[in-house]
């Protein structure tokens, strides 16, 4: 899936001069979904979502940001150039592009068909 978010407000709790906190907030997502089958039917939709999510620290690892948006949630890394790490799979990537734009395409399925989301 091909994602695009852009700010709308910032309001979650902060670390003091943490480099990630211009990313912390209330984001508008908007979501593209591709949804492929390739069995002997083949099938091939695509749809776009929006959605207000939010950004804020995994409590859990506090090294890592939660990304819930939509229906969908990730727990990502993010260095100090905006990359976004440690996705659940090898297909996938992404980073902020500015404090205001984040980009990422996450890939989920297997064994010949999937879909993904991001």
């Amino acid at each position: 899936m091909i994602f695009t978010a852009m700010l709308v407000f910032s309001s979650c709790e902060k670390i003091p001069f943490d480099y990630r906190n211009k990313y912390l907030g209330r984001w508008i997502f908007k979501v593209e979904v591709k949804k492929v089958n390739v069995d002997y039917q083949g099938q091939f939709d695509i749809d776009t979502v929006s959605c207000i999510g939010v950004i804020s620290y995994d409590d859990e690892d506090r090294e890592k940001l939660l990304i819930d948006y939509c229906v969908w949630e990730l727990k990502l890394r993010v260095g100090k150039n905006g990359e976004l790490t440690e996705f659940p799979n090898q297909y996938s990537s992404g980073s902020f592009e500015g404090e205001d734009h984040l980009h990422f395409y996450y890939w989920n399925g297997g064994l010949g068909g999937g879909w993904d989301l991001g």
